[in-house]
């Protein structure tokens, strides 16, 4: 007899997780087993798994597990995904409440309608930059905004969209040396549209070559900006 296993597949901007209470599963969530679980042909497959953990303080917690099994800071997408299924799963019937993430506590807001979650609001707290500017690999010099906000991210600046592939890129970018921890990149033209490679969790932030975007991204001032992820 098959045991049965609860679980919840959800997106945000086609950013994919599986949300996973232990409590309702019969096995443990080690590396092997969430590799197994995101791949997407032996597995359910996704971008990385939402475990419901205990908080540090916050109403809930939550542990998010990357693809292959190393665990991720942050995720906005991932946020809205686990807030969401909180609420429509009667974990908690509150329209306002905190997350405790492994990159901080995460205030959430909801709008229901007919008791269904439709839009998720989540405070991604205080965005900072380094002072990285370029980056060299595979014999091209590109220039980068480093930056993050919980979770590590890297915009690699181009004049061509169409002749990068973020799917080779970005795995360059994510080992380089000067990230020991790794990073999800995005690749954006002076446009602003972008493409982005996200082999770890989290959603890349688009960029932009214009002069005033080079300064604001050094600006004092946007350290202390925050960031809203809203999805509808």
């Amino acid at each position: 007899m098959m045991t049965a296993m609860h679980y919840v597949k959800s997106h945000g901007l086609g950013n994919d997780y599986i949300v996973i209470d232990p409590a309702k599963v019969p096995f443990r969530l080690t590396r092997e087993a969430v590799q197994l679980i995101c791949d997407r042909h032996l597995g359910i497959g996704s971008d990385g798994i939402l475990e419901v953990i205990e908080s540090r303080g916050a109403d809930f917690g939550v542990r998010i597990f990357n693809p292959d099994g190393s665990d991720a800071e942050k995720s906005g997408n991932g946020i809205r995904i686990f807030a969401k299924y909180l609420r429509e799963h009667g974990y908690t019937t509150k329209d306002r409440f905190a997350v405790d993430t492994a990159g901080g506590r995460v205030a959430v807001q909801l709008a229901l309608h007919d008791g269904l979650v439709t839009e998720v609001s989540a405070d991604m707290g205080t965005v900072t930059f380094d002072a990285l500017e370029f980056l060299q690999t595979n014999g091209h010099r590109f220039p980068v905004t480093s930056l993050s906000i919980g979770n590590p991210h890297c915009v690699v600046i181009v004049d061509d969209l169409s002749k990068v592939d973020p799917h080779a890129l970005g795995p360059l970018i994510e080992t380089h040396h000067a990230f020991p921890d790794k990073r999800p990149t995005c690749s954006s033209p002076r446009s602003c549209r972008a493409r982005t490679s996200r082999s770890r969790s989290g959603s890349a932030v688009p960029g932009t070559r214009s002069p005033r975007a080079r300064r604001a991204a050094r600006s004092p001032r946007l350290r202390i900006a925050r960031a809203w992820w809203i999805a509808t």
